[in-house]
């Protein structure tokens, strides 16, 4: 395990179970990978056996697959979609057979030997593929889609790699000599039995075992002595690494909402491998401190605004708010301020619950928005207990009836005691009972509350800021509304800076 994940291997334990099934399997794997984790650890681990990468689109694949058979190569097939060549069927099924002494495997036309060293493995991309029982028996499906806990390993790891880097290198260094010693300990072990099973005789007698067993004990007190002050120093830069989780923390919450906005149009999709460049990005330019809180609110700060603007870049103007909303939210719930019952309530509203009182305001507040109110005052008791009573009681039903139907209600203040004892992730749960066409604005003053104005921004698009953020082979596209043209514009900025060799303009219609 720590060889695999010198080998780039997240050390989560759904990425550990994960690589059990890979190398432990009876079937080939079949890896779901759409951040290409996978991808990068087998060819790091299978680099020196002389792994050999091919597609499906490929016309030499099965030209590939066979000479790999031959000579007991691994062989990566990457980037399949949902279905296999049929060609790789005998492959997949391991249909080996012996003929004169010799053990062949039929592909396409021809039978060739088999290898017993030959290795398999299949890769997609796709996040969410639909693959057909014919597939699945004959392949084991492993989804190696990154974790939150396996990112925030990840990136703390990259975080500190570049503030205490002598931490890190220790770090790597004592994984290293931690699983030498004990792999030489398990051979010394392995050694003493081999020797005392085919010794013969009186095991007192065999000067040779004695002297081995004599040595073997030096070197085991050595190395398990030096085991117990490794893990004394592992334990030490644990707790020094831990220093920097709370940043890691928040990279890795960053992304999975960015990740998330899929959901709302396809066409926003973020690579792993860009939020990793954005995330180094932010460690350089963050304001750097001697104080270790003031440069971890810096960088957690710092991280949050910076990859807001750049997500916003590729985001449609509607679509803003919700982002820098998701974002809050998520950041609030990792730090227990918002319950997981208050952000259902907010998302899906009261489901299958029904208010048995009278609805006193059938005409200000709908059906849905009456049934919310109980499911309120049943879900979160401590916080909205009577809730129902006091809104139907005489002496606070005109309260009720002001609040609701006052022009601002996300601003006014609540009818007593509500006003004094609820948060505004509170408010927001009675303003969508109540007023839920006013939640978009009671939205944009709770993401101004917790993350700051500049959340509620579009942030301006300048040329030398994405000139300067992305690298020269990456290109940059522009989708425009009609009658927009930025061609004078870019080619001004292109002589600039003196990039005209790097620029290519199109027209999308």
């Amino acid at each position: 395990m720590r060889d695999w994940q010198l080998h780039g291997l997240p050390t989560d334990t759904v990425s550990t179970d994960n690589a059990i099934l890979v190398t432990r399997g009876r079937r080939w794997p079949l890896m779901i990978d759409p951040q290409e984790q996978a991808k990068r650890w087998i060819k790091s681990m299978q680099q020196k056996a002389g792994l050999e990468v091919t597609r499906l689109t490929n016309k030499s694949m099965l030209r590939s697959v066979g000479n790999c058979i031959r000579l007991g190569r691994p062989l990566l097939i990457e980037d399949i979609g949902e279905f296999l060549d049929p060609a790789l069927d005998p492959v997949l099924a391991r249909a080996v057979f012996n003929q004169q002494g010799r053990s062949l495997i039929r592909l396409g036309d021809d039978n060739i030997d088999y290898n017993d060293d030959f290795r398999l493995y299949v890769s997609t991309k796709l996040p969410n593929p639909h693959y057909l029982p014919e597939v699945c028996i004959k392949v084991t499906v492993i989804n190696f889609t990154v974790t939150m806990s396996g990112l925030e390993d990840q990136l703390l790891g990259a975080l500190v790699k570049k503030e205490r880097p002598d931490v890190e290198k220790k770090k790597n260094n004592l994984l290293v000599s931690m699983a030498s010693d004990k792999l030489q300990l398990k051979q010394l072990e392995e050694k003493i039995l081999r020797m005392l099973k085919d010794s013969e005789g009186v095991v007192v007698d065999n000067v040779g075992l004695i002297e081995t067993l004599g040595e073997s004990k030096i070197v085991s007190k050595t190395i398990s002595e030096r085991l117990v002050e490794s893990e004394k120093t592992n334990e030490q830069i644990t707790i020094m690494r831990e220093q920097y989780r709370p940043v890691a923390t928040r990279g890795s919450i960053i992304y999975f909402v960015m990740a998330d906005l899929a959901r709302i149009d396809p066409m926003y999709q973020f690579s792993l491998s860009y939020f990793q460049r954005l995330y180094d990005l932010c460690i350089d330019e963050a304001e750097k401190s001697d104080d270790l809180d003031t440069r971890l609110r810096s960088l957690k700060a710092y991280m949050t605004l910076n990859v807001y603007k750049n997500v916003c870049r590729g985001l449609f103007e509607a679509h803003k708010l919700i982002f820098s909303f998701l974002t809050c939210i998520q950041i609030l719930r990792e730090q227990d301020t918002v319950s997981a019952a208050e952000w259902s309530m907010l998302l899906r509203g009261a489901g299958m619950v029904t208010n048995p009182a009278v609805n006193p305001m059938p005409e200000g507040v709908s059906e849905n928005g009456w049934n919310l109110v109980a499911a309120l005052q049943e879900g979160i008791p401590d916080t909205f207990g009577g809730l129902v009573d006091h809104v139907i009681s005489a002496a606070s039903l005109s309260d009720w009836q002001r609040w609701a139907t006052c022009n601002s209600p996300q601003t006014e203040a609540l009818p007593k005691p509500w006003k004094d004892q609820l948060n505004s992730m509170q408010r927001m749960l009675l303003l969508k009972a109540f007023r839920e066409e006013k939640l978009v604005f009671a939205i944009q003053d709770f993401v101004v509350e917790h993350l700051g104005e500049e959340f509620v921004q579009s942030p301006p698009v300048s040329m030398r800021v994405v000139h300067g953020e992305t690298r020269a082979d990456t290109p940059i596209v522009f989708i425009l509304s009609v009658g927009a043209d930025p061609t004078g514009v870019l080619y001004t900025y292109a002589k600039e800076v003196d990039y005209m060799d790097r620029l290519h303009l199109c027209s999308l219609g």
